[in-house]
């Protein structure tokens, strides 16, 4: 069993060697210009949302596309998997959008418009399967429980659709639960990545929700990701399952930018969310 002390020491040597490239190169990792995401990112339909909505918003391309693909991979659902070293891997991704705050980067500006477009597309999804405020790991075990049945008699239904987008615009809060003694968060958040078999044992009464598919959209500034990431989160795998993406403003709108028109993009996408959601082993061409 490897233990905190270790798990603690191996991320301050990772941190070294990180720092010490920075030096080779004469600038500090944060200072670093991003690269813009390849244009070969924005592709298909996910693309031309992202073409639609970007007027619009203040909100940097690559924040648009993390935020589409975070919805639309969720409300695919179960369906369409794969396989890596034997783990099977869905379309229930964890993004966390990093930039910073106030008139830098706009965090959290590229969900409103995205969200609207998925209302139309699934209202229902959109109204009931969008949640914030994680504070434990039992919360998120709740929002999609299993059937409990007693003697007999179902004393609670559960909940039917498996499916789950914790949205959470301010993850210094989550960071902060996470570091709470007795904190289940942290572990549920990778189980729910992993494979969305989840449980809570307590003496009286279990928990459970099988088959959930769970998805992360958050968003955080590099000095509070820097302040509140602790050497342990970062090193026990936590981290891992994430794709961090930085973000910054694209451009000024002081009118506010206006609504996109959606057209005939709500029942394409419907289409395409419905053939996507059929169960399937994918996997990549030699391409």
């Amino acid at each position: 069993m490897v233990t905190v002390n270790e798990l603690r020491a191996q991320a301050a040597i990772e941190r070294e060697a990180i720092g010490n490239v920075g030096v080779q190169q004469n600038l500090s990792p944060r200072r670093q210009k991003p690269k813009p995401m390849a244009q070969e990112a924005y592709y298909g339909i996910l693309g031309e949302i992202v073409e639609t909505i970007g007027p619009h918003t203040e909100a940097s391309p690559e924040a648009l596309l993390v935020d589409a693909l975070a919805q639309t991979g969720n409300q695919i659902g179960r369906g369409p998997h794969s396989y890596a070293s034997g783990a099977r891997h869905g379309t229930n991704e964890f993004f966390v959008l990093v930039g910073p705050t106030g008139s830098g980067g706009r965090k959290g500006s590229s969900h409103g418009n995205t969200r609207r477009l998925m209302q139309a597309v699934d209202p229902e999804w959109a109204t009931l399967r969008i949640q914030g405020g994680l504070s434990s790991g039992e919360g998120i075990v709740h929002h999609v429980r299993d059937a409990v049945e007693r003697d007999g008699k179902v004393t609670d239904e559960g909940v039917q659709d498996k499916r789950l987008l914790c949205y959470e615009p301010e993850l210094a809060q989550v960071l902060m639960v996470m570091q709470r003694h007795g904190s289940t968060l942290s572990t549920q958040l990778r189980q729910s990545w992993d494979s969305g078999d989840l449980n809570i044992m307590t003496k009286n009464s279990a928990t459970r929700a099988g088959n959930a598919h769970i998805s992360m959209l958050a968003h955080i500034t590099p000095d509070e990701l820097k302040l509140l990431l602790p050497d342990v989160q970062a090193a026990n795998g936590w981290g891992n399952r994430y794709l961090w993406t930085w973000v910054q403003r694209s451009k000024w709108l002081p009118e506010g930018g206006g609504l996109p028109s959606y057209g005939p993009l709500v029942p394409r996408l419907h289409r395409v969310l419905e053939q996507a959601g059929q169960c399937h082993l994918y996997k990549r061409n030699p391409d």
